[in-house]
């Protein structure tokens, strides 16, 4: 095999979803205050209990649709091809939807800081993939930065540590976890690098 994938941690996650949810009540309070306010009659009215709807799809993706469940996997396969990706574009399209509800309520500066919220989202939950190939390390920064194996001074996977020692002393060190690296061999993997690194003396 001459490529293979580790699939980082990504500890941003946890964070996130504590946002998201924070940032969720609040749309759906805003646009409930609103939505009682304002008459019935008006327009701004229904689209104010709209945009409350369009705050849920988080939360209940959160809380309410738990992972593993029979119900989970019927309701995330009806929008999702790729399960694991559910969450992020759950997230995404309900803050989306709610900054476009408060452009339409006149309240740009809330539908700004609602869409990047949204945009860093994608930032902040992507999947940290690392690529090995026989020409390049792709490390998942922002930009991504490849990396020539000139640069590189230690590759390792050991007991599922992965350890990336750069010859600049840049060093990135993670814990992989078991269930998104299954079809990682340790040995094949640091058999592979001891070769990319023989030859490139």
């Amino acid at each position: 095999m001459d490529k293979f994938s580790v699939i980082l941690p990504n500890e941003k996650q946890g964070s996130y979803k504590v946002i998201t949810v924070l940032i969720s009540f609040m749309n759906i309070i805003g646009f409930s205050y609103l939505g009682y306010r304002l008459p019935d009659t008006e327009d701004s009215h229904f689209i104010a209990i709209l945009g409350a709807l369009t705050s849920l799809p988080p939360v209940i993706r959160l809380f309410l649709i738990k992972e593993g469940t029979v119900f989970s996997s019927r309701f995330l396969r009806f929008f999702y091809n790729d399960p694991q990706e559910n969450l992020l574009r759950t997230v995404i399209l309900g803050f989306i939807l709610s900054s476009l509800v408060w452009v339409l309520l006149g309240y740009y500066m809330i539908a700004t800081l609602v869409f990047v919220f949204a945009i860093a989202g994608l930032i902040a939950v992507r999947r940290l993939e690392v690529i090995i190939t026989n020409g390049y390390i792709s490390y998942p920064s922002i930009p991504v930065k490849k990396i020539q194996w000139q640069e590189v001074s230690t590759l390792i996977i050991k007991d599922g540590i992965f350890t990336l020692d750069l010859n600049n002393n840049k060093l990135f060190q993670f814990t992989l976890t078991e269930s998104e690296n299954e079809n990682l061999n340790e040995t094949d993997f640091n058999v592979f690098v001891q070769k990319k690194m023989a030859s490139k003396n």
